[in-house]
């Protein structure tokens, strides 16, 4: 397919029929490709036909992952299950003191990446809460503000 390289009359185009690298034409370019005229904006009907056939222009939230599952993850490592694996040996052969020892060592482990993978999750949640975007769009004729 051709690209935007050089040429903005030879694009490869999306699904939308906008250009695949529109960044590399001009606003007008890109505009005029999707039937857009900046000088008026969208109109309600516009709007309308395109949140009908597209749907909303938002990102997809991840679901949370509770308490409990970041818990159970730490247990489900690679890491731990070797040194789950180090501590039976020690045991069965009768090596008490290195079992105990491979056992606090796993303990740690788990309570040290629970706590930080905790925080880490709870942090990113609440910078995605304070982070209020809006974007400026014309519509019929008129600069407004949308969430």
């Amino acid at each position: 397919m051709p690209t935007s390289h050089g040429n903005e009359g030879e694009y490869a185009k999306n699904v939308l029929g906008a250009p695949q690298s529109p960044w590399g034409l001009s606003a007008d370019t890109v505009a005029a490709h999707l039937g857009v005229d900046v000088s008026q904006g969208l109109s309600p009907a516009a709007i309308h036909s395109r949140l009908t056939r597209f749907g909303r222009n938002v990102l997809s939230q991840a679901a949370t992952r509770p308490t409990w599952r970041i818990f159970i993850d730490q247990l489900a490592n690679i890491i731990v299950g070797l040194l789950a694996l180090a501590a039976g040996v020690s045991f069965f052969f009768g090596h008490m003191l290195e079992g105990v020892a491979i056992s606090i060592a796993i303990g740690l482990n788990v309570v040290i990446g629970f706590f930080t993978e905790l925080s880490a999750t709870r942090s990113m949640e609440s910078l995605k809460r304070m982070s209020d975007l809006s974007a400026k769009v014309r519509r019929d004729r008129q600069v407004i503000e949308i969430p």
